[in-house]
């Protein structure tokens, strides 16, 4: 659950489901990184797991604490005067990241805080091929990434 207000309305979400299916053919993520001027650092991650998660939206018009405290559910939320606008279904990418605790990661959660350009790619070929596959698509990340640098 999120929760964000402004002067003008409060506004919450809820995760209503969750689920978790593995990726119908292989992908990695691909992912380039500038540290200086010119040395970019790409990191090449296997793709474990599609995360599909249903979120509701809901929103009041009145800012501020909710009188009978965190609502939990439907009841409470329209109890607080909060009226439900609309349903998101959100996708991530669980990764492979063995410097993340367990190495499970979601895509957005490694890389949220830091300027990284980031490509899945569906691997519709032999991994004794991915060196060679993979080498453009590096180098265009990779350019793409001091194009996002130099715009900063």
């Amino acid at each position: 659950m999120r929760d964000s207000s402004s002067q003008r309305f409060a506004e919450r979400e809820f995760v209503k489901s969750v689920s978790l299916s593995a990726p119908p053919v292989r992908m990695v993520v691909l992912a380039a990184e500038l540290h200086g001027d010119q040395n970019s650092q790409v990191a090449v991650l296997p793709v474990l797991a599609i995360e599909t998660a249903v979120v509701w939206h809901w929103i009041r018009r009145e800012p501020g604490q909710d009188k009978y405290g965190v609502p939990l559910n439907d009841q409470e939320l329209r109890a607080e005067g909060y009226q439900f606008v609309g349903e998101q279904v959100r996708r991530e990418l669980i990764v492979f990241d063995d410097k993340h605790g367990d190495g499970l990661v979601s895509v957005g959660e490694l890389w949220r805080p830091r300027n990284v350009v980031v490509l899945p790619v569906v691997c519709d070929w032999p991994p004794s091929k991915d060196k060679s596959r993979f080498a453009p698509i590096i180098a265009e990340l990779i350019e793409q990434q001091k194009r996002e640098v130099s715009r900063a």
